[in-house]
């Protein structure tokens, strides 16, 4: 559960950085996706970029540390 919270806290602080940067005029790009499942009553589908893995690392630390 901490590996996916990582993951997804990740990857939303990369995509406002994203935007933050696309506000200075720079386009910044790195999101591959939207990769997810559809199962009629449910649908769940994520951008994975960069963040993403950098959150799961810190989760995965942080889960040593506990």
């Amino acid at each position: 559960m901490i590996i996916l919270l990582g993951f997804l806290v990740g990857t939303l602080a990369w995509e406002i950085v994203e935007r933050l940067v696309a506000l200075t005029g720079r386009a910044m790009e790195l999101s591959i996706g939207p990769i997810g499942f559809d199962v009629r009553a449910v649908s769940v589908w994520i951008r994975v970029n960069p963040g993403s893995f950098l959150g799961t690392v810190s989760a995965l630390l942080l889960l040593q540390r506990l």
